[in-house]
């Protein structure tokens, strides 16, 4: 994750205006708006007075996935410029997820991801965690339970015809959320 990206999944994980998260870290209002929207160039200094102001840290873990957070983040940027490949990031956490076990699991999706823009997709992205969690037994983080469900399932194979079949392949959880999805898609070749 870039420094900016960092700055957007903390300030959203504590449901703040960028005004609010200025006043929270004692930073200007346009600077957090510049590292968001601009890339501008956090030093290291800013960005720890940012950790240390929200109760944050950040910790190196033996991984070379991608993360949740990493994961919404792309699947954003694959909305908002329609480039189709929304699916394919999460099926790459689910991938990279399915790669390590037990408790190293967990250091991928603890930061909360940002919002993705389609309640679909965040649904499908804390379907696959909590599936990749369940696997090993493993808690939730809490931002799990933020999310709520679909009204409506959102069958993301447009092209399977037997819904009921869908609706019996799909893991408890995604099923859960409202998402339909065959277990299989899960499964790399």
């Amino acid at each position: 994750m870039t420094p900016a990206d960092i700055i957007t999944s903390i300030r959203s994980s504590l449901n703040q205006s960028q005004r609010a998260f200025a006043a929270t870290t004692g930073l200007h209002q346009p600077n957090i708006a510049r590292a968001e929207k601009h890339g501008w160039a956090v030093t290291t200094t800013t960005l720890d007075q940012i950790l240390r102001a929200t109760g944050h840290q950040i910790i190196a873990i033996p991984y070379q996935g991608t993360t949740a957070a990493e994961t919404a983040i792309r699947v954003r940027h694959a909305l908002t410029r329609s480039t189709g490949d929304a699916f394919r990031q999460v099926i790459q956490l689910a991938d990279d997820l399915q790669r390590v076990s037990g408790a190293e699991r967990l250091g991928p999706v603890l930061t909360p991801p940002t919002p993705t823009t389609s309640a679909q997709y965040d649904n499908l992205i804390a379907g696959v965690v909590e599936t990749r969690l369940d696997a090993d037994q493993l808690p939730h983080p809490a931002w799990l339970a933020t999310i709520e469900p679909l009204n409506d399932e959102w069958q993301v194979d447009h092209d399977d015809p037997d819904h009921a079949q869908l609706r019996a392949s799909t893991p408890p959880r995604l099923a859960a959320r409202g998402v339909l999805l065959s277990a299989a898609e899960l499964v790399s070749v």
